[in-house]
């Protein structure tokens, strides 16, 4: 019986239970910072404004709006098509367009529209977020527009045209020929007059800034519709978690079978061999996982087939860039680095927070790593979204260059002749 604990003598048993403290430190210190900065790293995602209002009250009303919108990158001077095209690309998070009869529905005292444009197709927390910040810019328009200072800005753009309208009325009445020869008259009778302009454009500025705040209507049009339920939003996280998790761990293990069957095998033929298990895992794996998941949400054919593919190939580079990581750090130790990459990618995926909203940090292991471009070209292929051909490209290059790791770190080490180390262990 107490021969038994005879194993607490093996180093590998700590390294196991190691592994497993790890564990529960790295999903804390992993995720939660990239929670930490929500919701106030949000006004970091970039919006665009777009003015079809031509007017000089159409151009002040945009810049009041852009002077009181909760976002820091804010970009003017696009046209609605090229913003749409970055909204589908996920590169811009928002588009508030004025039309061109804003300032003419103003005067007319009829509701003024402002459009909103989103791309549901996106993270959960924006999805969740569009909402409100189309509720928060359209009250923090109707707020300031019927200010004293909203006031000011439209009477400063009403009061030339009304005093240039008061003006010719002036010159074009007959008394004026007669105030003329009284010079006392004539600077009580302009007085009188600019006195009435100012009380007719507070007025007219008034009224226009009442109108605007009763009628702020705002429009919505949404692209890359999602289903109500949750579970389509997270359909694309679980997939890619599931083959990430899994192929993560035949990597490791194939290093260390790699490591033992090397010695009777030969290095570069056990390497092949490992190579080959993992391209036909990168084949079954897809179809259980997606054919999961096509009994779990509705999918037709054509999008089954393409998440398919898709999926073959993001498996296939999963498993090189884990085996290249294990490769180099001899298999079994490489769960150190491996498990808190795993999680990293968790949240820079682009399933939960916005891409947009990530620091330098997240940004940079979401470039580097392949969940990202796996998460977010699975969510293209079942909801919509652009740029599925640029991720899938980007995939490929990261397997190739993972493959050549793993080819230069074998031909490199694992020199030594008979077992030893971590081989012998498993031998």
């Amino acid at each position: 019986m107490m021969k038994g604990f005879t194993i607490f003598k093996q180093p590998f048993v700590w390294a196991f239970m190691l592994i497993a403290i790890l564990c529960s430190i790295f999903f804390s210190a992993c995720l939660l910072p990239a929670f930490h900065v929500l919701p106030s790293r949000t006004d970091q995602i970039p919006v665009v404004v777009i003015n079809q209002d031509s007017t000089t009250m159409g151009k002040t009303v945009t810049q009041q709006l852009i002077r009181h919108l909760p976002f820091k990158h804010i970009r003017e001077n696009q046209d609605l098509a090229t913003s749409k095209t970055q909204l589908n690309n996920r590169h811009v998070g928002l588009i508030i367009r004025i039309p061109a009869t804003f300032s003419k529905d103003i005067k007319a005292g009829r509701t003024t529209h402002l459009h909103y444009y989103v791309n549901n197709a996106n993270s959960l927390i924006q999805n969740n977020m569009n909402k409100s910040l189309i509720s928060n810019a359209t009250n923090s328009i109707s707020a300031n527009v019927t200010t004293n200072k909203a006031k000011g800005m439209f009477a400063k753009v009403l009061g030339p045209q009304i005093a240039a309208k008061a003006q010719q009325q002036f010159v074009t009445n007959p008394a004026a020929a007669h105030l003329a020869q009284n010079p006392q008259a004539m600077a009580t009778a302009k007085k009188t007059m600019t006195n009435k302009v100012k009380r007719s454009t507070m007025m007219a500025a008034t009224k226009m800034s009442q109108a605007l705040s009763k009628g702020v209507s705002p429009i919505t049009h949404t692209s890359n519709s999602l289903p109500t339920r949750t579970s389509y939003q997270m359909a694309p996280m679980t997939l890619q978690m599931g083959t990430y998790l899994g192929t993560l761990l035949m990597s490791v293990l194939l290093v260390a079978l790699f490591m033992v069957k090397r010695f009777s095998l030969g290095k570069w033929s056990s390497f092949l061999a490992t190579q080959c298990v993992g391209l036909l895992n990168a084949i079954v794996l897809p179809f259980a996982s997606v054919t999961t998941l096509h009994l779990l949400i509705s999918m037709n054919s054509t999008i089954y087939w393409q998440l398919l593919s898709f999926n073959i190939v993001s498996t296939m580079v999963i498993f090189e860039f884990t085996y290249a990581i294990a490769t180099i750090f001899a298999g079994l130790p490489s769960m150190i680095i491996q498990i808190p990459l795993f999680i990293l990618q968790v949240v820079t995926g682009g399933i939960i927070v916005p891409h947009l909203a990530l620091n330098g940090f997240y940004r940079f292991i979401a470039a580097t790593t392949p969940m990202y471009a796996a998460m977010t070209g699975s969510q293209n292929i079942l909801f919509g979204g652009g740029q599925t051909g640029n991720l899938l490209l980007s995939l490929i290059w990261l397997g190739l260059l993972s493959f050549v790791i793993s080819a230069v770190a074998i031909a490199v080490g694992f020199r030594s002749n008979k077992p030893a180390g971590i081989a012998k262990v498993f031998a």
